[in-house]
This record gives structure tokens, C-alpha cells and sequence, in this order.
């Protein structure tokens, strides 16, 4: 299952999946929003946790993604 919702002002979007997200979507997502990324997620303690940042790019997320294995 893919979810994506794109915010009124068309400024950010917000993609959910059951599966990780491919890198080729991650920079698509990059080259539409070069301002900046974040990535949240749900830690094992059901905590949310999450990074932002300006310097966050697509193969940063991808990498975080995989060795985090969240």
C-alpha cells in the first residue's frame, strides 16, 4: 500500500508505505523540495522519533533507512 498526501500550498507531501521507500522516489522527492528533508518514524518503544534538516539529502535518508533497518 502506497499513501501519499501533498500539503495545501504544495510545499511538502507526506508518502506512507509498507515497504521502504525506493531511492529513485527519494530523489525525485529531492529535486521537487531542495530545501530540506525530514524522515520520522516509530522506534521499538513506540516512540516517534525523527530528523530534519536542511543538509538531508535522498541517499543520507536511503542510508539512515537501511542501517537503522526501521
Amino acid at each position: 500500500m502506497v499513501s501519499i498526501e501533498v500539503s495545501k500550498d504544495e510545499n511538502s507531501a507526506t508518502i506512507t508505505m509498507d515497504k521502504h521507500i525506493p531511492l529513485d522516489i527519494l530523489k525525485k522527492a529531492e529535486k521537487t523540495n531542495p530545501h530540506g528533508a525530514g524522515l520520522a518514524w516509530i522506534n521499538d518503544k513506540k516512540e516517534v522519533e525523527y530528523i530534519k534538516s536542511e543538509k538531508l539529502t535522498a541517499q543520507n535518508i536511503f542510508d539512515f533507512i537501511k542501517s537503522e533497518k526501521i
